[in-house]
């Protein structure tokens, strides 16, 4: 059983907290087997990376605090719901108090989010059991003051999903990775003369 290394040229993201969090191709593919199965055991996971139990338990801890966060999606149209989106298109800079304010008025409202180059600021999925609830819900945010137009799209079918994205777009292959750790060092060498 060949043993996985950890490559030396790791990615180093600094955390929220403004600690260094080193993203080693282990890391990486300790957060891909995430991704594809939030449920895969850290047994699993040794096995197939070929890595002691101890060791994978405590990347992924690291991985798990600062990377991904473990969540179950409810999908509510098997529930019977309607999914849409409601476009407010709001004035005099209050986009910002105005989504807030939407958000704590209506439990049923999954995410709301303010967009830019746009004519609608914020946008509100919303959802709802039929048409009369979600004209309730339309009617009272066009009454909010500096509310100027509210525009609505339902979600018929969903085709395809990135919520989690995609490990190739997101983070950079090896050879990249390893060409901006040897940049940073030649930058970091300069400075230091």
């Amino acid at each position: 059983m060949e043993r996985k290394k950890s490559n030396r040229h790791a990615l180093l993201y600094r955390n929220v907290k403004g600690k260094i969090i080193p993203l080693d191709d282990v890391n990486l593919d300790i957060l891909k087997s995430m991704l594809k199965d939030a449920t895969v055991s850290d047994s699993a996971l040794a096995t197939k990376l070929h890595l002691a139990l101890a060791n994978i338990k405590r990347r992924r801890r690291l991985v798990e605090a600062n990377f991904a966060s473990r969540n179950y999606l409810l999908d509510i149209s098997k529930l019977g719901w309607r999914i849409g989106d409601i476009q407010v298109d709001v004035g005099k800079g209050k986009s910002e108090e105005l989504a807030e304010q939407i958000f704590a008025m209506y439990p049923n409202i999954l995410e709301i989010s303010l967009r830019v180059n746009s004519t609608a600021t914020v946008s509100a999925r919303v959802f709802y059991r039929d048409n009369n609830e979600l004209f309730i819900i339309i009617d009272k945010i066009k009454r909010l003051p500096f509310v100027r137009d509210v525009a609505f799209s339902e979600i018929v079918k969903m085709v395809r999903s990135r919520s989690i994205g995609t490990m190739k777009d997101i983070f950079p292959k090896r050879a990249e990775r390893a060409k901006v750790i040897k940049a940073k060092k030649i930058r970091h060498r300069n400075a230091a003369r």
